[in-house]
């Protein structure tokens, strides 16, 4: 019983302009999932931002980490992302979804 009520509030909550926004913007197969895993990874844990790294991300998407770092210096220059810089801690970048969409 514990575990069907543990599923049933696993959600990731996100404003629905943005939600619209992403619909409505051209992304490849690869943007698309990288940016669905950094809002899971951010959102979903109730953060703006995260430091993720390339591996992790690679990991959880199932892209090559090399084309991992296409995708993201590529949504990075469109606005999509935004980098915060590096974590001190665990050496990885900081990542979170750009809120302004217009």
């Amino acid at each position: 019983m514990a575990e069907e009520e543990k599923k049933r509030d696993s959600f990731t909550r996100l404003f629905n302009p943005i939600l619209e926004a992403i619909c409505k913007t051209e992304f490849t197969g690869r943007e698309l999932r990288v940016v669905l895993f950094i809002i899971r990874s951010t959102y979903g844990w109730n953060k703006k931002k995260c430091p993720l790294s390339k591996s992790y991300i690679a990991e959880g998407t199932g892209i090559s980490r090399r084309h991992i770092c296409e995708v993201i210096r590529g949504l990075v220059k469109r606005n999509i992302l935004i980098e915060y810089g590096t974590d001190q801690k665990s050496r990885a970048k900081v990542y979170g979804l750009n809120k302004r969409y217009s």
